[in-house]
Order: structure tokens, then sequence, then C-alpha cells
């Protein structure tokens, strides 16, 4: 029997330190209104451009940073606006604004939402302003307008909350509500009236519920918060499942696993993902040592590297019997995992706090009668996983017995297998407030050996298994945006960067690229591409990949030559000279190879004219974006490498630009440091001869610039091959210089 809506409300007005902290937040929002409105305003009327109207928005949001505007959601799709949509988007932006009230905002989000979807069809990628925030960003325009009848903001976390409710069956859904996959979608006035219906009737539940103009967003951000105050007392599962089978082990450190063996494993691996020998190595080191953070850009694999290392590298081999192969060895063995380790895998957002990773009192229902609840975090379920203990019983916790997991293996497709025990993995993990969310876990991580728990009436110390670990993975791509990690932090933890293949591994990237990218197509292709239950793949007439047992494929194209083989050639040379600049990994190549296939497999093309042309929209749709915050310098020198007709004018261009940089010791310095890169990945030219490094010596270029030789720009930007016009990819380009400009 579901949960009463007015057991809901009861539980939330009894939440007083939830109350405590939006009493300070409400105040602090209305003090900012008196700097919002004046810059609104002065938009309105003409007294300011779009660009002054974004920048005074952005100072007046970060003096406080109250409203939750300041991320992807409102501010940046504002810059996009901004930036992207020249006088068009100022113009409806400001006719939108002009007499927006709580009564027109479903009009006005109706209206803006038919200019973002219309707009979304010139302007590609994320350059353009996702239609599905013109419901938060409108609204957010019309509170600050119109205060005084208060108007829903449609946060993610209202919307989700309404779902909730809606799906818990403590409130019914309102005629005209869209529901989306978890959360209600507004994006027409229809939609609008159809939340501010239900917003009315759950506040005529309760006259105490609606006791100022935030009490929206303040309700359905608990309920969201709160989902087990939904969940009736018989429904509530407390904790993992424990499998009768786990075996009492001894509590020991990490062992090291032998040096044959480990060989043996890491060559496993490296079947599944393609990363350097040493590289795994300094992962395990790291391992060993303690906790490891997984950096680099994205598409590199280290969420894939965080799931396997764990269960693979501490495997161990057992007897299987007499080996019926009579040139082997007398006996065959066997991998177990039961010295392995499973792991939990979790998203960071920046919503966490201390109870998403530690725990504490929940919201939850008994007998009808609101109650609360100790909840444990992702980090105490997943120590709890590997003690023999009542999770109920903190007094049993002092001196606990180590115990086997019974776990879904990554590695096995989902077979349930036994293991040593389980890691936490924080995928992402600078997009939370992590100091915040570990809290007092930072002492136990820091060596203490314990974590201190919340329990009913106080809190207890949970012992950490000596051979426990967190990993954590984070995009080096968005250092920038992210929440810092502090000093403290990261003391606890060995950060390994995890960087894409260099050119020295082109081929089997390409051959794994060109696998993947296949695969994902097959079933566009009328059977053409087909994939046999030994993993060859084949595109009749046109390739064949067949894998070898170190992981990589061979590939063997047809005869004669398909286009695809030159067109595939293509984005090869074009993806690494992007390279230079934008570390991409593998992940992306084949997003972008997968993109070009489909209009090549859709359409049935035999050129390759038609390929590179299908290659210039795919690099538009799928790397463009990553470029956009490129410096000038950077993007100057690929526009010359796309653009220029001749290897002459190229070269000539590249060394003008390094002549340009002669003032700015600084870019010089970080363009000479990623040509270098890039020469010792080539290493030789293409006459076999090896690249010269250029100097990198402060005081190497003090009146002279440096200068890049013919040969060194052929074998850097591939001139040795032919190349195709990319229009498309180089107008964005210019786009993005252009911007920076500004």
């Amino acid at each position: 029997m579901p949960v009463s809506l007015q057991t809901v409300i009861e539980t939330y007005l009894a939440d007083e330190a939830y109350h405590a902290t939006w009493k300070r937040n409400v105040g602090e929002r209305d003090a900012s209104l008196v700097r919002l409105r004046p810059i609104i305003d002065r938009f309105i009327s003409r007294s300011s451009t779009m660009s002054v109207f974004r920048e005074e928005l952005d100072r007046g949001l970060r003096a406080g940073d109250d409203w939750g505007a300041t991320g992807t959601g409102f501010l940046m799709e504002l810059n996009k606006l901004a930036k992207n949509y020249s006088a068009a988007g100022e113009t409806a932006l400001r006719r939108l604004l002009d007499g927006l009230t709580a009564a027109n905002l479903g009009q006005r989000i109706e209206e803006f939402h038919a200019f973002a979807v219309a707009q979304k069809q010139q302007i590609k990628g994320n350059s353009a302003v996702s239609p599905g925030n013109s419901a938060f960003i409108m609204s957010m325009f019309a509170f600050w307008l119109d205060r005084d009848a208060a108007p829903p903001i449609y946060y993610v976390s209202l919307r989700r909350g309404i779902k909730r409710l809606i799906d818990a069956g403590v409130i019914q859904k309102a005629s005209g509500l869209q529901l989306g996959y978890d959360a209600v979608d507004v994006r027409s006035a229809v939609s609008h009236e159809a939340v501010v219906q239900v917003i009315s009737e759950v506040a005529a539940t309760d006259s105490r519920l609606a006791n100022g103009p935030y009490w929206k967003e303040i309700f359905f951000l608990w309920v969201d918060q709160n989902p087990g105050v939904l969940v009736s007392e018989n429904e509530i599962e407390i904790g993992d499942e424990k499998s009768a089978t786990a075996t009492i082990i001894p509590h020991e450190p990490l062992p090291a696993t032998p040096p044959a063996l480990l060989r043996r494993l890491i060559a496993d691996l490296r079947r599944h993902i393609l990363i350097e020998d040493e590289l795994v190595r300094r992962i395990y080191h790291g391992l060993l040592a303690g906790h490891v953070i997984l950096s680099g850009p994205p598409g590199t694999g280290k969420t894939e590297l965080a799931r396997l290392i764990p269960e693979l590298l501490w495997q161990r081999e057992v007897s299987a019997g007499a080996n019926p192969d009579p040139q082997g060895p007398t006996m065959a063995t066997q991998r177990v995992t039961t010295s392995a380790f499973a792991t939990r895998l979790v998203t960071a957002t920046d919503e966490w706090s201390v109870r998403t990773l530690i725990g504490g009192l929940a919201p939850g229902s008994e007998g009808g009668q609101p109650v609360y609840r100790i909840q444990y975090g992702h980090l105490t379920r997943t120590i709890f996983d590997n003690w023999a203990i009542s999770e109920g019983n903190p007094a049993g916790w002092s001196n606990p017995q180590r115990k086997s997991v019974r776990a879904p293996s990554v590695l096995g497709g989902g077979e349930e297998r036994e293991f040593r025990g389980r890691w936490l993995i924080i995928d992402e993990f600078n997009r939370a407030p992590i100091d915040l969310a570990l809290g007092e876990a930072l002492t136990a991580l820091g060596g203490s050996g314990a974590l201190r728990v919340p329990v009913e009436g106080g809190s207890v110390e949970l012992p950490l298994p000596r051979d426990f670990r967190i990993i954590g993975t984070l995009n080096s791509f968005d250092r920038n945006y992210l929440n810092q990690i502090s000093e403290a932090l990261k003391r606890r933890f060995a950060f390994i960067e995890v960087p894409p293949p260099t050119r020295k591994r082109r081929g089997e990237e390409q051959a794994i690229v060109l696998a993947k990218a296949l695969k994902d197509v097959a079933h566009l292709s009328n059977n053409q591409i087909q994939v046999d239950t030994n993993g060859v793949v084949r595109w009749v007439n046109v390739v064949s990949l067949t894998p070898q047992q170190d992981g990589t494929y061979t590939v063997g194209w047809g005869s004669p030559e398909p286009a695809l083989r030159a067109g595939f050639g293509f984005l090869w040379n074009v993806f690494e000279v992007i390279r230079i600049y934008r570390q991409l990994g593998t992940a992306q190549a084949i997003a972008l190879l997968r993109q070009m296939l489909i209009a090549g497999v859709v359409q049935g093309f035999t050129a390759v004219d038609q390929w590179a042309s299908a290659l210039d929209l795919a690099l538009c749709d799928t790397v463009a974006d990553q470029l956009q915050l490129l410096l000038p310098d950077e993007l100057d020198v690929l526009i010359d490498a796309f653009a220029s007709e001749d290897r002459a004018t190229f070269v000539a261009r590249i060394n003008a630009t390094l002549e340009r940089l002669l003032g700015s010791q600084r870019r010089l310095g970080a363009q000479v440091g990623a040509l270098n890169v890039a020469i010792e990945a080539q290493g030789v030219d293409d006459q076999g001869a090896p690249l010269a490094r250029l100097s990198e010596e402060p005081d190497a270029y003090a009146s002279q610039a440096p200068r890049l030789s013919e040969a060194q720009v052929v074998a850097l930007f591939h001139w040795q091959n032919a190349g195709y016009p990319l229009p498309t990819f180089v107008r964005r380009l210019r786009a993005f210089k252009a911007e920076r400009g500004l």
C-alpha cells in the first residue's frame, strides 16, 4: 500500500535541519534580486547588448551563486545564445523576456522551445541551445521578474520530485502532464499548466506547506533527495543481500601477484583495452600502495580499466587436472576470482553529500507515520560487503571477520562469481564536491584504518579492510569546470594519467576502431557486414578483421581496393593531426568513424569523394565541439592544415604562425611542446629518416622563432597523402577562432 501524501508532507515538515539550511538560502536569494532585476530590465529596454547582458548576469549570479543557475542549464546556455546565434538569439530572448510573468510563462516556454528546436537544425552539436532547457531558463527569468506570483522554477529536482510522487502513487497524473524517463517534461503551455495544477493540489493537502515563494522548489527537491519516504515499511531494503555461500577468509593486506602470472594477466587485460604494459604496471603498483585516481581525456578507457584491473590482475591459477594437450604441461590450470575483487561503480554528481558516500538519517514511513532511519552511502555499503557482520548490530563491528563476496563478473558477462572482496569505483570523481562528500572518511583513507559511520544515537568506527581500495576516474578535459580537489585529498590518492595511444600504435588502434565501428553499424548494412561467433568482422568485398590472441586484429582489405580504405586512411590522418592539440581517446575515433560509416552504409557509397564528404560532416557532429576551447594559434594551424591547397603554402603558413608567437614565449613554448610530442610519436619522416625535435630551451627563441622543415610538416600533418576538402569543418574552426578573438 503506497505512502500517503500527508505522510510525506509530515515527514518533510519535521526535517528541521533541511529547513534551517533553506532559511539561510531564501534570505540570500531575496537579497540577490536587487542585483539581478536591473540587469534584466536594462537588456529588455535595449540599454545593454546580449553579450553585456550575459556578462552582467554572470557576475551577478556568481556574487552569491544562490540560484543554482551558474552551470550548464542556464548560464552556459545563455553563453551559447550570445556567441552562436548572432542577432537572432538576442532578438528572440529580448522579445520573450519583455512582459514575462507567471501568467504567460507557459506560452513563453513553448515559444522558446520552438525557437531552440528550429535553430538546432542550423547550429549543430553542443554549440546549440538545448531545447530541453527552455523551461528552466524561462521559469528562472519569470521568477526574477514576477517574484510575488512565484511561478515554479523548473529545476530538474522539481520535475523529478513530481515524477517520484506520481510513480509512487502518492499523487495522480494531471491531464496534459508529460512524463519523461525520470522527470516530468515541460515544453508547452499545456504541460506547464498541468504542472501548476499538480502543485496546487499538493499545496491544498496541508496549509503549512505553501509557506513562501520558494516552497515548491524546497519541497520537491526534498522529495527527490529522499526517495525512501515514498516506500512503505515492508518494501524497504536495507543494505545488499548477503550470500549464504560467502567464505570466511584471512584479514590480510593486498598481496602482490606472482611476476610470471602477472605478465600473463596483463596480456589478457590488453586483449580488452589498448594500453601500454608499463602503464598497467604503474596502476597495479599504485593499488598495491593505496587508492588511485585514473585521469586523462575522454575515451581513453579509464572506467573500463577501473572495472577490469581489480577483477583480473589479482586472479590466481589453480590446478584443473591432467592437461589433454600432450605438448603442454603435465597439469592444466584454470583462473579463479576468489583472490580477485568485484567492484561497485557509482558516478559522482554535484549533488553528493556526506550521506551519499558515508550515510545519515533518511526519512521513511512506519505504520503510516513518518520515521527516520540510518541510510548508508556507497562507501559504507561497499565496506560492509567485505565483513561478516550485521549492519544492524554496531556492537559487533569492532573486531569483524573478513569474508568473500559473491557478485556479477565484468569479465564473465554478469555471471555471479566468488571474489575475495569488493572495491569502490567513483566515476567522474571531481564532478562532485568530493571533499565534502567524504567528510571524516579522509581520516580513514589517510591511514587511521577505521571509518566513523552514523548509527542510531551517535556514530561507531567501522574498520577498513586492509585490502580495500577506491579507484576514481577523472576527465582532465573538464578540470577547469569541475569541483576542485583539496591537497589533503590528493595526498591520499596516486594520480595516474591514462593518455590515448600514440602514433607508434597506429596500426593496432586503427584495426580496433574499424572493427568496433563496423560492429556498431552492421544492423544497417542489409547483412553485408557480419560478425561471426569467433569475433571475425566481415564486410563483403570490402574488409575483414580477424581477432588475434593479443587482442589486436588482422586487417584484410578487398581487391580491387575499396573506396573505404582511402576514406578511412584520410579520416585517420585528420584525426592524428587534431590529436597534436587535443588528446582524443580511441572512443572518439570510434564515434567519428561510426558517424561516417552510417552515411556510407545507408547510402551505398562507392567513391572516395563520397566518404570524404561524409567525414566532413561527421567531424562537425562528433569532434568539432571538443575543439572549441583551443587557443587561436592552435586553431590557426588546424585551419591551415585542412584548408591549404598545397604543401608549400601550408609550410609557409605554419612557420608564419610560429613567427607571430615570438612575442609570447608561453604560447610559443606550448606550440613547440605539442609539436615535439607529435615528432616523438611519429619518429621518422616519409623517407624513414629520424625527425629532429625542436629545442625547448627557454632562451632558444629569444630573437628568432623555430621553423619546421618540409619533411617535418609532411610527417606530422600527413601532407605525403592527397587530402580532400573539409569545408564545413573548416568553417566551424574559423567560427571558434572568431569567438576566441571576441
